[in-house]
């Protein structure tokens, strides 16, 4: 998988419920966040709250105030590998892996930059609540990503501060070609779907759970 993420992982779980409950998230500014080190940029929806995620391949992870709505950024160095960029092949794999974790929507071709990339929809479930997410997928220059938007009881789709997000990410500088591939295992990009909803719940938890401790805090004794 791009992200091998297990959430599932009773160890790794807590430890990073433990690290979001002494996390201090901060509210995102309007301008677009530029990553020159991975060649791209996104403008995250202003006044949201970015989460510091010390998680491998997780650039960010912002979430608006009510906690309901969230985009998740990854990134992974992928090299010569099966996939050079999306192709149908590619596609085929990641509707399988999402059919597993939820229920697709639709799909289709985008172009980001110049370059072919891949828009996802679906629904997943989680501890009783509807989860809608729209994903952009971008294979280029060496590096898949991924943008995921979120939105838990809601529609990503027609969310037009998730849909501004994802729309503004594009890459700086256009990418070299793709590499030499060689032959290896597919990589199931749309495998961290679920795993995606689960860390930004988790976020969405911890955050919450961090205000209630804080409110105590100062409430006064009866």
């Amino acid at each position: 998988m791009i992200a091998s993420v297990s959430p599932g992982s009773g160890l790794v779980r807590i430890l990073f419920q433990l690290a979001l409950l002494f996390s201090a998230p901060y509210l995102v500014g309007a301008s677009e966040t530029v990553y020159s080190n991975i060649n791209c940029g996104v403008t995250y929806p202003p006044g949201w709250e970015s989460v510091p995620v010390n998680r491998t391949n997780y650039v960010a992870l912002v979430k608006s105030l009510d906690g309901k709505r969230s985009v998740i950024f990854q990134v992974r160095n992928v090299g010569a590998v099966r996939w050079g960029q999306v192709s149908e092949e590619f596609k085929q794999e990641g509707r399988r892996a999402y059919s597993k974790q939820g229920t697709l929507s639709w799909d289709r071709p985008v172009t980001i930059s110049g370059q072919p990339g891949w828009e996802v929809a679906g629904r997943l479930s989680f501890q009783g609540k509807s989860v809608s997410s729209v994903e952009r997928i971008l294979i280029a220059g060496g590096k898949a990503y991924k943008v995921n938007t979120l939105f838990v009881g809601g529609d990503a789709e027609s969310d037009a501060e998730l849909q501004g997000c994802l729309h503004s990410f594009r890459l700086l500088h256009p990418p070299p070609p793709p590499q030499t591939l060689v032959s290896g295992p597919a990589l199931s990009f749309l495998g961290v779907a679920l795993p995606g909803v689960l860390l930004g719940l988790l976020v969405w938890g911890g955050v919450r759970l961090v205000r209630k401790q804080r409110l105590k805090q100062f409430k006064p004794s009866e």
